[in-house]
């Protein structure tokens, strides 16, 4: 993942343990660097100032985790009372936000929290989507193609409790989902689309 300061981040496993590292390339210096060591690594988001990951402690609850960008303290921003494979997977990161996708029976849905730690909220209860990250959110809405119906575009609020509505139906295959402030793009499968 990259921030818009050109700062590129991965994750890479170290051993059969899923002990992991991520790190860093520094465009100054023109080399890698080893930003942190960490153990269970599951994904890694990214902001101006931040990066976000999640991680799974050894009852396989995951831990949604920031750090400063390239170093600083690191924060637990949550702790998902479900465990894997029930519990909620990180998705996408916003300007005050942090959003994760719920697929538990109980709490299905997409959920968000604030980046600085505190409580989750649900935002979208029953989707499953399969395509929803953060370049799929706006300043109102998010966006994403759902498991149950893959030819249609679907938003919702981001402060939750509206309707969700469907943007566009009709596109089958769709295999990428982007918006911005003025516009919703997508690619859908076939060899001249």
């Amino acid at each position: 993942v990259a921030n818009p300061n050109g700062e590129v981040y991965w994750s890479m496993l170290t051993d059969v343990s899923g002990a992991s590292i991520i790190k860093r390339w520094d465009p100054v210096a023109r080399t890698t660097q080893t930003a942190l060591s960490w153990g269970r690594v599951l994904s890694l988001l990214i902001d101006a100032d931040h990066f976000y990951w999640s991680e799974l402690d050894t009852d396989l609850h995951p831990s949604f985790m920031s750090m400063p960008s390239p170093s600083g303290p690191i924060l637990q921003v949550y702790r998902s009372p479900d465990a894997f494979p029930d519990a909620p997977s990180l998705a996408a990161v916003d300007d005050q936000s942090l959003y994760a996708v719920a697929t538990g029976s109980a709490s299905r849905g997409i959920l968000a929290m604030p980046k600085v730690g505190g409580d989750s909220r649900m935002v979208v209860a029953d989707a499953n989507p399969i395509l929803f990250d953060s370049q799929t959110i706006d300043d109102k809405h998010v966006y994403w193609v759902d498991q149950s119906d893959q030819s249609s575009i679907r938003r919702a609020l981001k402060a939750g409790g509206g309707p969700t509505e469907a943007v566009w139906s009709g596109a089958s295959g769709i295999s990428g989902l982007a918006v911005d402030a003025c516009n919703v793009y997508w690619t859908v499968s076939g060899p001249t689309r």
